[in-house]
């Protein structure tokens, strides 16, 4: 009898395996329909902030980043690095006010 439950539950936990395999495999094959498009997007838009910063050559560039990546997830701390990378503080605009 013993052999016997321990083959029980070998055979649970095989199912359960294969269940999450099969949940596994249906998450990746939907991810791979929708395609990677709207996670990049999304990535962009999070990321906005810091990416105007380094195309702009703002002068706090690093900090902009490291603001946006701590704090971009609360709305505050988005706009706040936003707004931050617009301000003026460019290496173009350095030159002109020496």
């Amino acid at each position: 009898m013993p052999i016997r439950d321990a083959y029980d539950i070998v055979g649970k936990l095989a199912a359960r395996r294969r269940y999450d395999l099969m949940w596994h495999y249906d998450y990746y094959q939907y991810v791979d329909h929708v395609g990677r498009g709207p996670a990049l997007l999304l990535l962009a838009l999070y990321f906005a902030p810091a990416i105007m910063a380094f195309l702009r050559g703002h002068l706090s560039r690093w900090a902009i980043l490291i603001l946006n990546l701590v704090f971009g997830w609360t709305f505050i701390g988005w706009i706040v690095a936003l707004i931050w990378s617009l301000t003026g503080n460019t290496e173009r605009n350095r030159g002109l006010r020496s």
